[in-house]
């Protein structure tokens, strides 16, 4: 796979996903009494901190992703100098070229 591909690709699986999940069923607020009211409101602001706490913390699902892209295309790159550099030299040794 286009290693220049991977980031989006994996971006909109993460997106599909989100978008594949239902919400949860929920009792009407009329049909609960109190205790079951309070524990909706418990459970609703716990929920209401974790998205906010996954919200915040979006970031560092990217950035693993692109620092791994990044090192990808650098090692790749590397690679494909260096391999130029020695055909490089081995032409100018063969033609007794003086290299800087």
């Amino acid at each position: 796979m286009n290693s220049n591909r991977t980031l989006p690709m994996l971006a909109l699986a993460a997106l599909l996903g989100a978008c594949a999940s239902e919400p949860p069923a929920r009792t009407p607020a009329t049909a609960l009494d109190c205790t079951a009211m309070q524990d909706e409101v418990r459970a609703a602001r716990e929920a209401q901190h974790l998205a906010t706490q996954q919200q915040q913390d979006a970031w560092k699902a990217v950035v693993p992703f692109a620092v791994m892209a990044r090192y990808s295309q650098g090692k790749s790159a590397a690679e494909a100098s260096t391999q130029r550099l020695d055909e490089l030299q081995q032409q100018a040794a063969l033609r007794g070229c003086v290299l800087p």
